[in-house]
């Protein structure tokens, strides 16, 4: 019996060469392996603490110890890296707009936006309030892919240079697409399901809706799973060593956590991933100019 279309496909695509094996260069992690995998690729650890630690009290509390170490750290880190590292200083001497203006043209529109009269803008303040929300979300969403973005190609240049642009636009598929749409999928069928057990959908979604949503969000894990075991064939076979493998892994699990996971669950692993990794590569930075002003 001949094997069908769509089986020998499948195959081909999880075929790993048995020719290429995972190396890993002294240079090719940005510190040190140790200091890499905690802050770097906290992505793995941390899915895998939320996934053996059910008791939301105790993961409210760690969370709430991130909040206390990382997100105000976090919230100063890209201030520093781009004012005080001598890395940006060209950077900065030539784009004064996107560093100094554009910064402060949105805080003028937001408190624009906010302050403006009704009688001169006819929209509620709630929602102009609601709407900056949701921009902010979708901000935010850009702003994490890009951030898994910049650490796979830092981590494939490192390794291997010459084959990095062959990668360039499957990572960005792969962060926006799945480290941005089906992350917000994942949280629209969460919020569907929360909606409707609280009876705030009764007319615009049917039963036979709400009984689909566990399935539709077991495909989704298995559709990101399958994305990222391809992405990882890929790594293999343009050898771009381990330590991006375990960024395209970190990125993986930690998306099919959006569709295992509760959404409070969900969003302390993928905030306090981006807070350590943000605060990380701060760190390292600062480290290199210390490192250049005692060895000059």
């Amino acid at each position: 019996m001949h094997e069908s279309v769509g089986l020998s496909l499948l195959r081909k695509i999880c075929q790993f060469p048995r020719s290429l094996t995972v190396g890993v260069k002294e240079n090719s992690w940005v510190r040190s392996p140790a200091w890499d995998v905690f802050w770097l690729h906290s992505g793995l650890w941390l899915t895998f603490l939320m996934l053996t630690t059910s008791d939301l009290p105790v993961q409210e509390m760690f969370y709430a110890a991130g909040v206390f170490l990382f997100w105000i750290s976090h919230r100063f880190s890209s201030f520093y890296l781009a004012w005080r590292t001598q890395a940006y200083h060209p950077l900065l001497k030539n784009q004064q707009g996107r560093f100094v203006f554009i910064p402060l043209l949105l805080v003028s529109v937001v408190f624009a936006v906010l302050f403006i009269p009704e009688s001169v803008l006819p929209v509620p303040v709630s929602v102009r309030i609601l709407g900056m929300i949701l921009l902010d979300f979708a901000w935010g969403m850009h702003h994490f892919a890009a951030q898994h973005y910049g650490l796979l190609r830092l981590y494939h240049h490192r390794w291997n240079s010459k084959s990095a642009p062959l990668s360039n636009k499957r990572d960005r598929w792969y962060c926006w697409g799945v480290g941005g749409g089906l992350v917000l999928i994942a949280e629209l069928l969460h919020g569907t399901s929360f909606l409707q057990e609280k009876n705030f959908l009764p007319l615009l979604t049917g039963d036979w809706i709400f009984e689909g949503i566990p399935l539709l969000l077991r495909l989704g894990t298995l559709l990101v799973a399958g994305i990222t075991i391809f992405m990882i064939r890929n790594a293999f076979l343009h050898d771009s060593g381990l330590p991006r493998i375990l960024y395209i892994l970190g990125i993986g699990v930690m998306v099919m956590g959006a569709y295992q996971l509760e959404p409070f669950q969900f969003f302390m692993l993928w905030t306090l991933q981006h807070w350590m990794v943000a605060l990380g590569l701060t760190v390292h930075m600062a480290g290199n100019d210390i490192t250049l002003k005692t060895n000059p």
